[in-house]
């Protein structure tokens, strides 16, 4: 399933709600992230984590960094541990972002289609297919 991520292009990086970001892609398809992250450089050194974000408090710099690490990349390659939920992309830029799934008791991310939520990850189930 995490094929369907791949080849997608980056279109921005958003704050919504009570989620801690959102990936917008080409492909109509969102990722909601609510979970811990972290965004790495073409040689692996941690650039921004989901730390840095809780203790910026949401501040408009930290924003535009992940943006600048990511918006206009093309998803290369997408790869989802089943268990415990975790997922990595690969960027055409060379820079990474790892999502983590942290909770038994609730969802760590998901990806959202025009019908709803396709894949989400948490709550100690895994990841979870809607189709």
């Amino acid at each position: 399933m995490s094929n369907i991520l791949e080849d997608a292009i980056i279109e921005n990086i958003t704050t919504m709600n009570d989620v801690w970001i959102n990936i917008f892609l080409s492909n109509q398809l969102s990722i909601s992230v609510e979970g811990f992250f972290r965004f790495l450089d073409v040689n692996g050194n941690i650039e921004f984590t989901s730390e840095d974000w809780c203790s910026s408090d949401y501040d408009e710099d930290s924003l535009s960094l992940m943006k600048d690490l990511a918006v206009g990349a093309t998803v290369k390659s997408a790869t989802i541990i089943e268990k415990p939920g975790d997922l990595t992309l690969v960027l055409s830029n060379g820079n990474s972002i790892e999502i983590f799934a942290h909770s038994s008791a609730y969802e760590s991310w998901s990806v959202n289609g025009k019908q709803g939520t396709i894949l989400e990850s948490g709550q100690n189930r895994g990841v979870q297919k809607y189709c």
